[in-house]
């Protein structure tokens, strides 16, 4: 996992780094019968790793250059077999509501669709002053992470889920899309700061206990080692969090 090499050496390393691995810009045609069938014609998703000449082919090639230069062999699966699909606004909250999601989406710029194997589909709408491939990384991030987000659900802290996404996609898209942390526009500002802090309280081995816990051992495992280290309670500090009580949840991690 280089993500963390990469903060410290900062954006001149990673550019050496990801000029010097073309081949994860894409699959060749004939790789993609790896990811299974390839899409029919007319189809409006194509694999990450295969978006041959859509418009938002550039955003995807660079999502998945970002992310497989961050964690090189760590992640869970391959994501450039992971469908994506880039819609409009009005087509998006229109999924989402087929999708069994509930009401109107609360302006979202992209959700993820669980399902199994290669047919876990992200879904994403360009948004003005935030780059399309920012919301792929957030979104794919998702998509590798169901066991954390599944047990975090549980316990009913979902904003610990959506901190540990945007926390670890504004740190990629700052270190290699040149994106500084003031130009996001997302509304997760609160929950980037916890984890900000709960890094720094961790030390030199916080961000690999956080990316285990998210793409292999799950939220609990989150928690426990957090208790463990700081002799705090993470879930006593999540359920701050959940009420957007910042103040009181990093209060707790004293």
């Amino acid at each position: 996992m280089r993500l963390a090499a990469l903060m410290a050496l900062g954006a001149v390393a990673w550019a050496t780094v990801a000029e010097a691995a073309p081949k994860k810009l894409t699959l060749a045609p004939a790789e993609e019968t790896k990811c299974g069938a390839p899409p029919p014609p007319g189809a409006s998703w194509f694999y990450l790793g295969a978006p041959g000449q859509h418009p938002a082919a550039k955003a995807a090639r660079r999502a998945l250059v970002a992310l497989n230069g961050a964690f090189d062999e760590g992640l869970p699966r391959d994501p450039s077999c992971l469908h994506l699909e880039v819609l409009d606004t009005a087509a998006l909250n229109a999924r989402y509501r087929r999708l069994g999601r509930g009401e109107d989406p609360p302006g979202i710029v992209g959700f993820h669709n669980r399902s199994l194997g290669s047919d876990s589909t992200v879904f994403v709408v360009p948004q003005p002053g935030q780059g399309l491939e920012v919301v792929i990384v957030h979104e794919v991030l998702h998509a590798l992470s169901h066991r954390f987000s599944s047990e975090a659900g549980r316990r009913r802290v979902n904003h610990m889920v959506e901190g540990a996404t945007e926390f670890l996609t504004r740190a990629i898209a700052g270190i290699s899309l040149g994106i500084a942390e003031a130009d996001f526009r997302t509304g997760y500002g609160l929950y980037v700061q916890f984890y900000a802090a709960l890094m720094k309280r961790l030390g030199n081995e916080g961000l690999q206990i956080l990316t285990q816990a998210y793409f292999a051992d799950g939220y609990h495992a989150l928690e426990q080692r957090v208790d463990e280290r700081l002799g705090v309670s993470l879930r006593a500090a999540a359920r701050r969090l959940e009420e957007d009580d910042l103040r009181g949840a990093l209060q707790l991690l004293r």
